[in-house]
């Protein structure tokens, strides 16, 4: 079993309450300290920086080394007084040295040295040069050079005053001096510049004194800000410094130093390495296991190893401070030991013992301590308010509280943690694929991380994403704000109307084959006159906890037309979840139509309305998952479950395919394929018991009102009737009538078509066939109504005939049908005229009729029917003349009237408007619309 931190560690005694001002260091103390350092060695983690100084310090002070000046280079807070120190006191105690550096001290032997420390933020009354001195016991020496006002010391005056023993100078803060300085009138410049040259001096003499090394701290950073003539002070000494030092860097902050200066600083014991790795291999095995699972796409490399180096701490504690350290005022190291104690106290004040590494993720914001610590690092206040930690009420607690964890506020926590840099241009934040590498746990899967992240970024106020998809806090609103104050301010009305559209729109009726109208929410009274209507409206009704819910069956125990009732519901108890999507999906197109496409938002707003979508869907598919149906015992209800099809949800294909389920049978989709079946079941169900013929309207309305009865499809009932009269199972009436079977046999029938007619001869060319019986019969016809057995046999279906009247009359040779009535067939009658050419002044029209009739005219314009009986030729002048023609024959008759044009010279043409036109020649179009221009076009002409 894992030994969780607190179990395995034993703190120091200031681990918990550690603050930088109390660890601040000042070379002072190593000119009044007691002792011999022994304690201070004990509690301190020598690094590769500090190292590197002993052992030029050591060498040169024991006269074998040429490098005389040293530069720590850190930002503020970054080890550099604690470096001079350190090297101050093994400088002036060689028994130290023995125990601390014992090679060392063998390789570089020396007597103890001189040791001069002097901080810039103090200021000597006799200036650096007199404190030097005084310092070596030797003020009277450079008494000359502060008597009479400031004298900077030449080199040969340096020389005499160090001498040739081991001598080290430490000079830690020097900017605070020269500030000082620069105010101080010394001649025509001032203090600054007379402290420059002395110290120009100084570290021109040490090169030349084979024992005196010198220290100096960095001199740049924190006075970046600085006056003009600070800066140029600064940069002069600084530029001296640089010509004749060696830069070391005492803290290296990118590497593992850090975690063995906290080892060694906040930890009194940690567990034997045996545990250490069981611990390491555990996460390895976590972080493996999650790749594997596809949670994140790669591991961290190497993660046992740095866990072994890093312990207590996860490895990601230096990459996360890594994104805050150069922020300006923080203190690199002393800082980290505060931003560390405050780690350490979260965990040990936390309510469950299950942390096995320490990690920022852990800090706990409700704790005032830890919290004004975060701020003073960058103020985020306005986050950790809303998104991280309110006592309870910040976002990613009630996540914990819904998931019944602590993965909401770890998520918050790392990712205000990644927030942290104030740098311009700086990086912050996490991708999500880091945040779950540096969540993961040997007890607590990635998955876990993974939901309470996406519900952390759904409702975060203060949360971002940058666009290289990492996320990170910030005291600016983001777009959830917005769109939560729009969702919380839209009216009551416009949310349930939207909300009755959206579920409309996810059950609406595309196919109409198991209902072909949906009302959403509807008040039960108003929707009474939509259930008695032909076509099935399903009705969306809010749920609650009975079966069937109340409303369903008030409905259904209020109307008629019970068999009309569809009916989706559930058993939840309110909408407010589907409520609350609403809002939120009226707030994003709300948003949306007042942002362009090239707003930096716009396409965030589409990602969160594509979620949106998306979660009302779920939602709907959650509350409503019932459907009820009418049967002959009542309302029946059915799970339905509804499902997502390639990213596509259709309800109405899902209550399609469960009320079309062997199970319930409710609905046919294929009318043809069961006909026999339905016809059946119509004949039994929608006809009154006794009733053959009955008004289609009531088979309608049975059809409504019976639940025994099934559902079709739309216009399925229809289907069903032209089927059944394809059958001659029934029969419709013109009166509105449907009749059903069995039936008598018909009578014979015969019908015909007229295929050609030839006006020359008048013979119709025409094509006759039996519709009972279908088979076999045989077909006689006669020119008088009395067509017998014994009348002229139809030897074939074609039939040529001039005959003006005929009958045709089928007989079944079987004997099943019948002998039904003639059917008679009439011909017309075609006039034509024929006028001769003119002789002395008069001309003859010859008059015919086609197949045969008499013929009467006039040519007065009186009705030709009653006019002269045509029986030669007509005389008539060269003027024009219009001829009125009337031919009958067995009752049939034809009129016509031929206009005969005067006799002329010319070639004048004269219209006959009773004429059929004919086309000689082809009128060349391409498209429709020209060839009915010039059908238009003839008809006007």
């Amino acid at each position: 079993m894992l030994k969780t931190v607190k179990d395995a560690c034993e703190l120091h005694p200031m681990a918990l309450s550690y603050t930088a001002k109390d660890q601040i260091e000042n070379l002072l103390d190593l000119i009044n300290q007691e002792g011999d350092g022994t304690a201070f060695f004990q509690k301190n983690f020598v690094t590769s920086g500090m190292a590197n100084l002993f052992q030029i310090g050591m060498k040169r002070l024991a006269g074998l080394s040429d490098q005389a000046v040293c530069h720590l280079v850190q930002a503020m807070g970054g080890s550099k007084t604690h470096m001079m120190i350190a090297l101050g006191l093994l400088a002036r105690d060689r028994t130290l040295r023995q125990q601390v550096i014992p090679a060392l001290d063998s390789a570089a032997p020396f007597a103890d040295a001189r040791v001069v420390a002097l901080n810039g933020r103090n200021t000597p009354q006799h200036f650096i040069w007199g404190e030097i001195a005084t310092q070596l016991g030797k003020a009277e020496k450079f008494f000359p050079y502060w008597q009479n006002g400031a004298v900077a010391p030449d080199q040969n005056a340096w020389k005499a005053l160090i001498g040739e023993g081991p001598t080290l100078i430490l000079l830690d803060e020097l900017p605070p001096y020269f500030d000082n300085a620069i105010t101080r009138k010394v001649g025509d410049g001032n203090l600054a510049q007379v402290t420059t040259y002395a110290l120009s001096t100084f570290l021109s003499a040490a090169l030349e004194l084979p024992r005196c090394f010198i220290v100096i701290s960095d001199l740049s950073g924190t006075y970046e800000n600085a006056s003009r003539d600070l800066r140029r002070a600064i940069k002069n000494f600084e530029q001296e410094t640089n010509r004749q030092s060696r830069r070391i860097t005492p803290v290296d902050l990118a590497g593992d130093e850090i975690y063995q200066i906290l080892k060694k600083r906040l930890f009194s014991s940690l567990p034997p390495e045996s545990e250490i790795d069981r611990i390491a291999e555990a996460y390895a095995q976590s972080i493996a296991e999650a790749e594997k699972a596809k949670v994140i796409t790669k591991t961290i490399e190497q993660i046992a190893e740095e866990v072994r180096n890093s312990y207590p701490f996860h490895p990601s504690v230096k990459d996360v401070i890594a994104l805050f350290r150069n922020n300006e005022g923080f203190r690199q190291t002393r800082g980290l030991m505060q931003f560390i104690s405050k780690i350490i106290r979260s965990v040990w004040n936390r309510h469950a013992n299950d942390v096995y590494l320490m990690r920022v993720q852990h800090l706990n914001l409700n704790d005032t301590e830890v919290g004004e610590e975060i701020i003073r690092i960058c103020d985020l206040r306005n986050a950790i308010a809303h998104d991280i930690a309110s006592a309870g009420s910040a976002h990613a607690e009630v996540i914990d509280e819904r998931m019944n964890s602590d993965a909401g506020s770890q998520v918050a926590a790392l990712i205000m943690s990644a927030s942290l840099s104030t740098a311009v241009d700086a990086v912050k934040g996490m991708t999500k694929q880091q945040l779950l590498e540096y969540l993961i746990t040997p007890d607590r899967t990635a998955l876990e991380f993974d939901q309470a992240f996406e519900y952390l970024r759904k409702g975060a106020w203060y949360l971002h994403r940058n666009a290289n998809d990492a996320f990170y806090f910030s005291n600016i609103e983001n777009l959830t704000k917005r769109l939560e104050k729009e969702a919380e301010r839209t009216p009551d009305p416009k949310v349930q109307k939207e909300m009755c559209r959206l579920l409309v729109q996810i059950f609406r009726a595309e196919e109409r084959d198991a209902y072909q109208d949906c009302e959403a929410l509807p008040v039960v009274s108003e929707i009474v006159s939509k259930v008695k209507e032909p076509g099935r409206t399903l009705l969306i009704l809010t749920p609650d906890t009975q079966q069937p819910p109340a409303e369903a069956k008030q409905l259904y125990e209020s109307v008629v037309e019970k068999n009309n009732v569809l009916i989706v519901t559930g058993n939840v108890r309110d909408l407010s979840e589907l409520e609350q999507y609403t809002r939120w999906l009226y707030a994003i197109a709300k948003v949306k139509e007042e942002l362009s496409e090239e707003h930096p938002h716009y396409k965030n707003l589409e990602g969160q309305e594509k979620e949106a979508v998306k979660d009302f869907s779920t939602t709907v598919v959650n509350t409503f998952n019932r459907i009820y149906y009418p049967t002959w015992q009542g309302l029946m209800g059915m799970a339905l479950p509804m499902t997502f099809e390639e990213n596509r949800f259709c309800a109405e294909e899902q209550i399609k395919k469960n009320l079309a389920s062997n199970a319930v049978l409710k609905l046919y989709l294929d009318v043809e394929a069961s006909a026999n079946e339905l016809l059946d079941r119509a004949e039994a169900q929608l006809w009154l018991t006794n009733q053959r013929r009955i008004p289609w309207r009531d088979v309608v309305s049975n059809s409504l009102t019976n639940p025994r009865w099934v559902w079709l499809p739309y216009k399925g009932l229809e289907t069903l009737r032209k089927i059944a009269e394809q059958q001659d199972r029934w029969r419709s009436t013109d009166d509105g009538y449907i009749e059903k079977g069995p039936f008598d046999q018909p009578k014979t029938e015969v019908t015909y078509i007229e295929r050609e007619y030839d006006e020359a001869t008048g013979t119709a060319t025409l094509d006759i066939k039996a519709v009972y019986p279908k088979e076999g019969g045989l077909i006689r016809y006669a020119e008088t109504p009395e067509v017998t057995e014994q009348s002229p046999l139809l030897e074939n279906s074609t039939l040529q005939t001039s005959a003006t009247r005929l009958y045709f009359r089928a007989f079944d040779p079987k004997g099943k049908h019948e002998v039904g009535e003639a059917k008679v067939w009439t011909n017309q009658l075609t006039i034509a005229h024929q006028p001769s050419p003119p002789l002395n002044g008069k001309r003859t029209v010859a008059l015919q009729v086609r197949p045969r009739g008499m013929i009467r005219y006039t040519l007065t314009g009186a009705n030709p029917k009653d006019g002269t009986e045509y029986s030669e030729p007509i005389t008539i002048g060269e003027d024009a003349v219009t001829l009125y023609v009337y031919a009958e024959d067995q009752g049939v008759v034809a009129q016509r009237t031929f206009m005969i044009p005067p006799v002329t010279t010319g070639q004048r043409l004269y219209v006959q408007p009773d004429r059929p036109a004919l086309l000689r020649r082809k009128i060349p179009t391409t498209a429709t619309a020209d060839t009915f221009k010039f059908i238009n076009r003839a008809k006007e002409q």
